[in-house]
């Protein structure tokens, strides 16, 4: 390894760092000679850090993140070309992660949604097109949803919404039937929504995994507001949002996640409710209000003492005083419920709007004050 890559010179016999939370696992001079040189070792604290060797003046580098992974807001970032002498141990706490600058600005690439949207006519070409990157992502049998879709009609709206929006859309451009219908205008928004989040997240390591749930069965809106609620925190907020790729039979496994520290996440679990989507979505305010309150209780699997979070639920019924009443039935929900989440930092909804230029989308909070730690959702 060439002399300009060192970051850190051990220089002493005693550890370069020493982790304040107990850790058996050490690192080691790469080239074998035994010396310690990071004791009580998390990985993920180091990224591509280069340390030279007391004892034999090699110079052993840590890993990678894994392509993907995301690294917390907390970060001392070396200065590169330039090496630092330490005389003795440095005692850390996983909360901060130390990393290359290199090795940064890989992990915010491969992390944030760094496409453009792009602005379609709707016409034969959007649906041609549309339809060609749904089977292309999630690898379905178009004809077999598109069979089931002409089949049962209204009845599996929500099963395969962005086939029904295909197909529907299709129909009415065949017969010259106007595109401002109600049915129309749900086709197009859907088509639309589908196309706004893969030209975002086109360029994410992560999102071709991610992106085969859109063929699921009922799973197509989940994953929409999953990687819409990542776009949100990331552009807003700032946060690196980590996407989770898949279950572990027996551990919770919320969608999403912000590190806290290297050995910390902090969870985002998202549901996106048949109830509340525009497809099939009810403005009934029992069953809306009802729907709500079994989202958050059902929410404990995921979001609990042992794995704390958020509950993002997404929303796209287009209907004003329906999105008032469930943000009013939220902020009601987590203040009278609240104590029987202690977990739960805080619920979030994701609600469609319209204004002069269009639908738009935001995201509202209620901060849960019987929150068991300190909580990091106090301020958004």
């Amino acid at each position: 390894m060439n002399e300009d890559v060192c970051n850190i010179v051990q220089g002493s016999k005693d550890p370069v760092f020493k982790s304040s939370v107990e850790c058996a696992r050490n690192f080691e001079c790469q080239a074998g000679c035994g010396q310690i040189l990071i004791e009580g070792y998390y990985p993920d604290c180091f990224v591509e850090i280069a340390i030279r060797c007391f004892k034999c003046g090699a110079i052993s580098k840590t890993p990678p993140l894994e392509d993907g992974e995301v690294l917390t807001t907390i970060i001392t970032s070396v200065i590169k070309g330039r090496s630092y002498l330490i005389a003795s141990t440095i005692d850390y706490f996983p909360s901060v992660i130390m990393s290359a600058p290199e090795a940064v600005e890989k992990a915010h690439g491969m992390c944030r949604p760094l496409g453009t949207e792009v602005i379609r006519p709707v016409d034969v070409a959007l649906l041609d097109f549309t339809r060609a990157r749904y089977v292309e992502l999630t690898s379905v049998d178009y004809n077999s949803q598109k069979n089931v879709v002409r089949k049962n009609g209204p009845n599996v709206r929500f099963e395969y919404p962005l086939t029904w929006a295909l197909e529907s859309l299709g129909r009415i451009m065949e017969q010259d039937e106007s595109k401002t219908s109600h049915e129309a205008l749900v086709a197009i928004h859907i088509i639309e929504l589908f196309n706004s989040i893969c030209d975002r997240w086109a360029f994410s390591h992560r999102f071709p995994v991610v992106a085969k749930q859109f063929g699921n069965k009922k799973n197509f809106f989940h994953t929409i507001f999953s990687l819409m609620a990542a776009d949100m925190l990331t552009s807003d907020g700032g946060s690196m949002v980590g996407l989770s790729l898949e279950d572990q039979h027996g551990v919770p496994n919320p969608d999403l996640y912000i590190r806290r520290g290297a050995a910390e996440k902090f969870h985002l679990e998202v549901k996106a409710p048949e109830e509340f989507q525009i497809i099939t979505g009810s403005t009934d305010e029992g069953r809306i209000k009802s729907r709500l309150q079994k989202v958050l209780k059902g929410s404990s699997r995921q979001i609990n003492r042992n794995s704390r979070g958020v509950l993002i639920v997404g929303a796209s019924i287009d209907d004003n005083e329906a999105v008032r009443n469930l943000e009013r039935w939220m902020r009601n929900l987590v203040r009278s419920r609240g104590a029987f989440h202690s977990g739960l930092a805080a619920m979030v909804i994701i609600v469609r709007r319209s204004d002069a230029e269009g639908p738009f989308y935001e995201m509202i909070s209620a901060t849960n004050e019987h929150y068991s730690s300190f909580n990091p959702w106090t301020s958004s």
